[in-house]
């Protein structure tokens, strides 16, 4: 890691570092932006979906009660989401 104040001292020595910087950002402000538009319009079937054609293996990998809480649902509704496949 890297403290705050240091970072923003070699962005601003460096352009490369700046350059990255504001990519990070961006990219980040985007996924965040993807992930609110998700929950606002999406229904949470349709987000289960989502989540296992972009990564199948998560289920094996991550408790459901981590998955619900990402999915913005209750564990409930995610077994029953599950149970209809």
């Amino acid at each position: 890691g890297i403290h705050h104040d240091d970072f923003m001292s070699l962005s601003n020595k460096y352009h490369d570092i700046e350059r990255l910087l504001r990519k990070m950002v961006t990219a980040s402000l985007i996924l965040s932006q993807i992930r609110m538009d998700s929950i606002q319009f999406e229904s949470a079937q349709q987000r289960y979906e989502k989540l296992l054609q972009t990564t199948p293996q998560i289920v094996q990998r991550v408790p459901l009660t981590y998955i619900a809480s990402f999915l913005g649902i209750t564990l409930e509704t995610l077994s029953r989401i599950r149970s209809q496949k």
